[in-house]
């Protein structure tokens, strides 16, 4: 996959895993998950399931911050106000490719049993900011702190990475105006003043959806 990348003169790829691997003829010799995670160590970039946006939000976290996204899936918690954001793929290196690594297992992809990822212990007490660029002129985000990563919890139940963040504002109003979809991508650290410095000279609209 970096041979691909320097040959394309790339920095991101994305990859439709689920698509060949589920359709009956196996079209990659195996998940590229592990390889997506040294990519994302090295301060490139590996989105899962073909995904575009995220792809391109993951670029745009990489330039601001010099830090990776974590792609994720949302479950929210109303009751103490946090959204639990979960996926198989963990990056260890999320403070960025100079940065100390997390601890990490190596665990198979729940769903299916097989592949191998990481699941990573992100840190509990970090701020992160999460956004999806929709289409090429909105931005949705919103920012919170990490309260949890109960990666100890070993039952087959969610993803394997997974992190409960709490959300400045509001989660029903978070929740109630959610959109375009699953997958969004976090990264560690506020943001927020690097975004809209970015989105205003790109003319880009940005919303806080928990405001």
């Amino acid at each position: 996959m970096q041979d691909l990348l320097d040959e394309e003169d790339a920095t991101v790829m994305t990859t439709d895993c689920y698509g060949t691997m589920w359709d009956g003829t196996i079209l990659l010799p195996a998940y590229p998950c592990l390889g997506f995670a040294r990519l994302n160590n090295k301060g490139f970039g590996g989105i899962c399931e073909s995904d575009l946006q995220s792809a391109v939000t993951h670029v745009l976290f990489q330039g601001l911050s010099g830090r990776p996204g974590f792609i994720s899936d949302p479950t929210v918690d109303e009751s103490n106000g946090t959204i639990i954001l979960a996926h198989c793929l963990g990056t260890p290196k999320m403070d960025g490719p100079d940065g100390p690594a997390e601890p990490y297992k190596l665990r198979t992809i729940m769903e299916r049993q097989e592949g191998v990822v990481t699941q990573v212990q992100m840190r509990v007490g970090e701020r992160v900011t999460q956004a999806r660029l929709v289409g090429i002129d909105n931005l949705l985000y919103f920012t919170g702190e990490i309260v949890d990563a109960p990666v100890s919890l070993e039952h087959d139940r969610g993803c394997r990475t997974k992190i409960a963040v709490r959300v400045d504002g509001d989660i029903h109003t978070l929740w109630r105006n959610w959109s375009s979809g699953l997958h969004r991508v976090t990264c560690y650290g506020d943001i927020t003043k690097e975004l809209s410095h970015f989105c205003r000279f790109m003319d880009i609209r940005t919303e806080n959806e928990a405001v």
